[in-house]
């Protein structure tokens, strides 16, 4: 990736939307994405989980594609873009604030497969199992792309094609009408459902540019993100949904996952044991070498201290195997409602900027490599901006997370709410000046 992960990316590294798919195939092709299927089949009647599943990824992905635009057109990970709205202090506040979500996702989705090895092999030692699966997944994020790609490849046949063979026997063999009635005061209506559905993936939104800057044009990004959400994950889900039929428990506890245990329920089906222990290996590497990857990049924004980023993932993973040994898996509602009222007004922040604000590419005159700059990198990418900190898009986000925790599944709410006090405060208000240029002073629009 040259020698910054900050500078552009070279045009002989982008990718089509054949492997830009099969790549983002893999953060959607997981055990925890069955989970969450699971859990939601477990929560509504058949009538309410079909349609909320589809609505809720088809808003997903106009979302992503909305974030995912940014990054193709300016080729930049998502804490430098980020950095233009806040200034480089605003958004290392907010870096900070999001630096620990995809360590407690590491944590959780570790702990979670660690604990469903230990029911088949309870002489393993459960110290051991999370330090190891970390580890390789460690490995492959230090080397980036490349190594992203690799486990992408190995992952995403092997366990789609599992899932397609567990889905036709659940279906042929009738069970995925023998899912429990859960009780009528933890059923969710459809509004919840969707909601529901787009809090398992909200939280990659601020990261979705770390990825599709490898993207070689828009049209790739728009066919990979529709077939990614759309189709792979609706199906991945849905399948969820039907092994719900095959261990589905009602009753407390479901959401946090107590119900569900993939290698059981495969194993209820005629798949081999050691066939489920293996696609959850491969898709607690591929989920977590990305998790691992974008808190990188975050880390390395936020220190400026590029040269020590092998060494942060290193730090990043033996924090991570500390929250897997500590337990995440009884939290996750929480940290999936922190995670959406933290992060929806965030993009809207961002999509008022790079849509409205500044709705095409620019160059930031004198941009290019060299520049004073605070960290060791070689780009002055990294920092173009001049102002420290922007008060204007952080007071629309801070409403918008007021919003939402005030407002119970009102995401979309918060997300109008920070859009549109982004934009009063950007026509009406003085602009933000702290320590540098007025924010956004050295761009032109289009």
């Amino acid at each position: 990736m040259g020698n910054s992960i900050f500078t552009e990316v070279p045009q002989s590294q982008l990718k089509k939307w054949p492997s830009f798919t099969i790549l983002i195939s893999a953060l959607l092709i997981q055990v925890n994405n069955l989970m969450f299927g699971f859990n939601l089949r477990l929560l509504t009647d058949l009538r309410t989980f079909i349609p909320a599943v589809l609505i809720a990824n088809a808003i997903l992905a106009g979302l992503f594609l909305l974030s995912g635009r940014v990054g193709v057109q300016w080729r930049l990970p998502a804490a430098t873009l980020y950095g233009k709205i806040f200034g480089k202090l605003g958004c290392k506040l907010i870096m900070l604030l999001i630096l620990p979500t995809g360590l407690i996702w590491i944590g959780w989705m570790t702990e979670m497969v660690a604990k469903s090895l230990l029911g088949i092999y309870p002489s393993l030692n459960y110290v051991l199992i999370i330090t190891v699966i970390v580890g390789i997944s460690v490995l492959s994020s230090i080397k980036e792309l490349k190594g992203m790609e690799l486990s992408s490849n190995l992952q995403v046949p092997i366990v789609a094609l599992v899932i397609i063979i567990a889905g036709i026997r659940v279906l042929v063999t009738g069970n995925a009408n023998a899912v429990p009635e859960a009780p009528l005061s933890e059923k969710l209506n459809l509004v919840q459902s969707i909601s529901y559905v787009m809090l398992t993936w909200i939280g990659f939104l601020p990261f979705y540019a770390d990825y599709t800057r490898f993207v070689r044009t828009k049209k790739d990004l728009a066919i990979a993100t529709g077939i990614g959400w759309v189709v792979i994950y609706s199906l991945v889900m849905i399948a969820g949904g039907l092994f719900a039929g095959c261990g589905g428990e009602g009753g407390s506890g479901i959401v946090s996952g107590g119900g569900f245990d993939l290698i059981k329920i495969l194993g209820s089906i005629g798949i081999p044991i050691f066939v489920a222990a293996l696609i959850m290996l491969l898709c607690t590497w591929t989920f977590n070498d990305r998790s691992l990857y974008s808190y990188g990049i975050v880390i390395n924004f936020v220190t400026g201290r590029e040269r020590y980023r092998s060494l942060f993932i290193i730090l990043g993973g033996v924090v991570a195997i500390f929250c897997a040994w500590l337990g995440v898996n009884d939290r996750v509602l929480t940290v999936l409602n922190w995670i959406g009222r933290i992060f929806v007004p965030l993009l809207a922040v961002f999509a008022y900027y790079f849509y409205f604000k500044y709705p095409r590419q620019t160059r930031v005159a004198g941009g290019g490599g060299g520049g004073n700059c605070d960290c060791d990198c070689d780009c002055k990418a990294a920092h173009d901006y001049e102002h420290q900190f922007s008060y204007q898009p952080f007071v629309a986000w801070l409403l918008g997370v007021l919003i939402s925790c005030l407002a119970e599944n009102r995401l979309l709410l918060s997300f109008g709410i920070s859009l549109v006090v982004y934009a009063l405060l950007d026509s009406f208000a003085p602009a933000g000046k702290l320590g540098g240029k007025v924010a956004g002073q050295t761009e032109t629009k289009g």
